[in-house]
């Protein structure tokens, strides 16, 4: 009696202590169990482990991060839609935000290549939001990952930090250093996708990113990139600065195929102090048919400051043998003085009709002077 009454005992001891393990433990095994649904998951089966994994709130959060060492592409995208998830339940000044942000800058040079960019995935989403979140140590967080991210090689890593920089920027201390928005930019300026070059050029629209003037030097054949979205963002980062591109440079521009690029031209052009009379003549001189380029003549006596000798002079070199002639044609009815190009064209110029007409105006002006 007194054997089956231990036994009893040592039976209720063993439940209760098992009992207690579950309890202690359980939501460890249960976050171990929900990780590991999710990163298996597919995308149709990914919704309902995101929920279970919210539901334990922060407590799925170091391992979510741990996750993120793995190497499999889909597990990591995953663990960034539960991350995102949770970012979306917290409101935009919860503390839980900053803390989720110092541990996932903390884990990312741990994480593997795809981990790192379901890393810079979610680190954007704390920017986004209103109000969004502002917090000092959040930045800094944010600004720590951002550098760390300039210094990877990997490339699928370049679109993530540019677009993380875009959101960084205007929020940034102006005590930071901006060395490591200009790597972005520099790299980014001459990287084969269109979009990650659209990026890199939107960071040097920003004063402390501009002050470089290397910088801005990698954005000028940007003006003719084969992106209008490209073009457009070149424009507007160099199209104002004069010794760095010149209006013979911006003219070309006023034939772009991509109205915005057109428009931004002629902005560029009136900043400089271009008059509207100025940009249709530059628009004229520019277009690619010689036959418009002569229409250059019938304009230059609709207004006092067009000075027609500098057309002339453009136009004394153009490509078109016609052009060439007919310049030559109006100095000799307007008197005017085409100086050493004049010299140069009645020796060497390619064409015969233009080195006679030169010579003939050449002689002209002998007789004038006598």
């Amino acid at each position: 009696m007194g054997k089956r009454r231990f036994l009893g005992w040592g039976a209720t001891l063993v439940v209760a202590a098992a009992l207690a393990v579950f309890w202690f433990a359980g939501t460890p095994l249960l976050t171990w169990y929900y990780l590991h649904g999710l990163t298996h998951a597919d995308e149709a089966d990914r919704e309902g482990w995101v929920k279970r994994l919210v539901a334990l709130d922060f407590e799925a959060v170091p391992g979510l991060l741990d996750c993120l060492k793995g190497d499999d592409e889909r597990g990591c995208e995953n663990v960034a839609a539960a991350l995102t998830a949770l970012i979306d339940a917290w409101p935009p000044q919860d503390p839980r935000r900053a803390e989720l942000a110092l541990r996932l800058e903390s884990a990312y040079a741990r994480c593997s290549p795809p981990g790192q960019r379901a890393a810079l995935d979610v680190a954007g989403l704390f920017l986004k939001g209103d109000p969004p979140e502002r917090s000092a140590d959040l930045l800094a967080a944010l600004q720590r990952l951002l550098t760390a991210s300039a210094r990877a090689a990997e490339p699928g890593h370049r679109p993530r930090a540019l677009a993380l920089a875009a959101l960084l920027l205007p929020r940034t201390p102006k005590d930071t250093d901006w060395e490591v928005y200009r790597q972005l930019a520099r790299f980014g300026l001459k990287d084969g996708e269109a979009p990650n070059r659209h990026r890199a050029a939107r960071l040097t629209l920003h004063p402390a990113v501009r002050a470089d003037q290397r910088l801005l030097q990698d954005v000028l054949p940007l003006v003719r990139d084969p992106s209008p979205l490209v073009r457009r963002v070149a424009l507007l980062s160099v199209g104002s600065e004069e010794e760095l591109i010149s209006e013979d440079d911006l003219l070309p521009l006023l034939h772009d195929a991509d109205d915005e690029v057109r428009r931004l031209c002629e902005a560029a052009l009136r900043g400089r102090g271009l008059k509207e009379t100025h940009i249709q003549l530059g628009r004229l001189l520019t277009d690619p048919r010689a036959r418009v380029r002569l229409d250059v003549l019938q304009h230059l006596h609709e207004a006092d400051d067009l000075h027609p000798e500098v057309w002339l002079q453009r136009l004394s070199q153009d490509r078109a043998a016609a052009v060439r002639a007919g310049a030559i044609r109006y100095a000799f009815d307007t008197a005017i003085d085409l100086g050493e190009r004049l010299r140069q064209m009645a020796e060497s110029d390619p064409d015969e009709t233009v080195r006679q007409n030169a010579r003939d105006l050449q002689e002209l002006q002998r007789r004038r002077q006598r």
